[in-house]
């Protein structure tokens, strides 16, 4: 309704494009069907003591960027879209759904972009146990996930998971989440891995061979928690 009012009163800001909007919503579920890409928001009705789904529903038609590996499990998400003039003809707009992403995070409050389901069990266990550790060793403990390549001097990598002790610049630890055992996906590994290892040494977590052995969830909690006490305990191989 805004951006029609905008259009009509032919103020948009410089007037050198077309009105649009970006909206950022956090939801719990994707599908689709026959009528089209659903995306599903459960919202708590306090008064009413029940949870109410929101459905926002968009045409096949509209570009959905979405992870490779996209699995019903993999919410919650934070869906990305953008809303324009589809007509771009200000005397008869039409504003509609353009184009769309959908981010998977680790939770609503806390919508940390993940890129798989694996790491979202990863970093679970590491908001479980990091403060327990650092609050024991007394010191504190940094959980950065990067968004952006971390360039190197062997080349660019993109940690899933890297562990900070104290100040910034501390001694570090990466985790890489292994999520597949294709042969492609190993051969990129094996090119990154080694530049990450100019960070900090690196643990690979074979998340895909935990779930296919019914573990994903015991053998990710314990490999989070050798990698605190290794980051408080090990000596600093940059010193």
């Amino acid at each position: 309704r805004r951006l029609y009012q905008i259009n009509d009163q032919r103020c948009w800001p410089g007037r050198s494009g077309r009105p649009q909007c970006l909206f950022i919503l956090p939801i719990d579920q994707f599908a689709e069907d026959a009528s089209g890409q659903l995306c599903d928001s459960w919202v708590y009705q306090r008064l009413g003591e029940a949870w109410q789904t929101e459905r926002y529903t968009f045409d096949p038609a509209v570009p959905l960027v979405r992870p490779e590996r996209l699995r019903s499990d993999d919410g919650p998400y934070l869906l990305i879209f953008t809303v324009s003039d589809a007509n771009n003809d200000e005397n008869k707009p039409h504003f509609k759904p353009l184009q769309a992403a959908l981010v998977p995070v680790l939770t609503k409050p806390c919508p940390l972009p993940l890129d798989s389901y694996y790491e979202r069990v990863v970093y679970q266990f590491l908001r479980k146990h990091r403060a327990s550790f650092a609050r024991n060793a007394k010191i504190p403990i940094r959980v950065i996930k990067p968004l952006s390549d971390i360039e190197t001097a062997l080349g660019a990598c993109r940690p899933d998971v890297i562990l900070e002790l104290g100040e910034i610049g501390g001694k570090t630890r990466i985790i890489e989440v292994m999520g597949s055992e294709d042969a492609d996906y190993l051969a990129s590994k094996a090119m990154t891995i080694p530049r990450m290892m100019t960070i900090g040494p690196v643990d690979t977590f074979n998340a895909f061979r935990a779930e296919q052995k019914g573990r994903l969830e015991e053998w990710a909690e314990g490999g989070v928690c050798n990698q605190l006490r290794l980051l408080i305990n090990d000596p600093d191989p940059k010193v």
